[in-house]
């Protein structure tokens, strides 16, 4: 008798764990992509070649919203700085920890990230907002060109990150202005990454666009 009471009770487990696996399965939608690992640091010395393609990895994060892969590239000790127009200001910008990065998905903090130009106003947003307005703007997985230490466009924000990331190698990612537009709707953002014990981690995401 025990031991139909104990073949019924493992019975009665398995049962329940295809149940659970079955309701996970249906509750994915249709087409939702897998969870990637985060990229791989890549070394300091790296062709730009190669530091395209890492740069590409960590945008397929941005794309998705992998902050934790995103936190897991982020420099260890500096952090992350998150400048919305061409013209970083450390004393304005937003700089988060690499374990704050991991986390900005659940962040619903309003933070003040600069000034938005034209305006001179605050930009206070939750970091949810902040990356659909100054980060992922655009499908930057998609540019038109993708340049190494290069910047392709210009707006009349001062272009100063060879000044504040002397050392840093960085990839300009940017979308051409949309046929028939007056050539003033160009996009591009810039992952900036520092040498940390040999690797190249990011340091800095800067944002650009045509300002007035």
């Amino acid at each position: 008798m025990k031991k139909l009471t104990v073949y019924a009770i493992v019975a009665l487990v398995i049962i329940a764990a295809i149940v659970a696996v079955i309701i996970l399965m249906l509750s994915q939608k249709p087409g939702d992509p897998e969870p990637a690992a985060a990229p791989e640091p890549v070394a300091s010395d790296v062709s730009n070649r190669e530091l395209t393609e890492y740069a590409k990895d960590i945008m397929r994060c941005i794309a998705s919203g992998d902050y934790a892969s995103l936190g897991a590239v982020s420099h260890p000790e500096y952090g992350v700085v998150f400048s919305p127009y061409a013209t970083i200001d450390l004393n304005a910008n937003r700089r988060f920890t690499a374990s704050q990065v991991a986390e900005l998905g659940r962040d619903t903090q309003e933070y003040i990230w600069g000034i938005y130009s034209g305006t001179a106003d605050p930009i206070r947003l939750t970091p949810t907002e902040y990356f659909k307005r100054f980060v992922w703007d655009a499908d930057y997985l998609q540019a038109d060109k993708i340049r190494i230490n290069r910047i392709t466009a210009k707006g009349n924000a001062l272009e100063n990150i060879d000044e504040v990331f002397p050392d840093a190698r960085y990839a300009d990612f940017y979308i051409a202005p949309t046929n028939g537009s007056d050539g003033t709707d160009w996009h591009s953002l810039r992952l900036v990454f520092e040498d940390w014990e040999g690797k190249l981690m990011l340091s800095a995401v800067v944002h650009s666009e045509y300002t007035i």
